[in-house]
């Protein structure tokens, strides 16, 4: 994980005052229809309660099916225990990340840009969960990064 942090004086609105980076670096796969924690997480202390997170976090994706059914998957980023962003109750994105009928699988990039306000001068936690949300499908997230930006208020 790394870390810069700028001091905010005198620096105007809209400037970069930290940058948080980490990195999953294995597969991380899971096959149940629960929303799970993935290992790809950061944690940021904005220096003011007017502060913004930039959140940008992106997950390379393969959901594949063990049984003859469709396979889904779904992927969502959370601030602590709440969900942010405007997606729906599978994804960030508005809909599940793939659906196919073959035996290769749905390979997909997901990618979220988040502007969030958490309102604090504590940690705060961003991560993602996935799920896979047909009986039978496996999701199968690659290497993945995840970067805050703390951008002045």
């Amino acid at each position: 994980m790394a870390l810069t942090r700028l001091s905010n004086q005198a620096l105007p609105s809209g400037s970069v005052l930290q940058v948080v980076t980490a990195v999953q670096s294995s597969n991380n796969t899971n096959t149940s229809s629960n929303w799970t924690d993935t290992s790809l997480s950061a944690s940021i202390t904005p220096s003011s309660t007017t502060s913004k997170i930039l959140v940008i976090a992106t997950h390379p994706a393969r959901v594949l099916r063990t049984v003859s059914d469709n396979w889904l998957g779904g992927i969502k980023l959370l601030r602590d225990s709440t969900v942010i962003g405007n997606g729906d109750s599978y994804t960030i994105g508005q809909s599940h990340l793939g659906e196919s009928f073959d035996n290769a699988g749905t390979r997909l990039w997901w990618t979220s840009h988040e502007l969030d306000s958490p309102s604090s001068t504590s940690s705060v936690t961003y991560k993602t969960q996935s799920l896979a949300d047909s009986s039978g499908s496996v999701i199968t997230l690659a290497s993945s990064r995840i970067t805050l930006m703390e951008i002045a208020g």
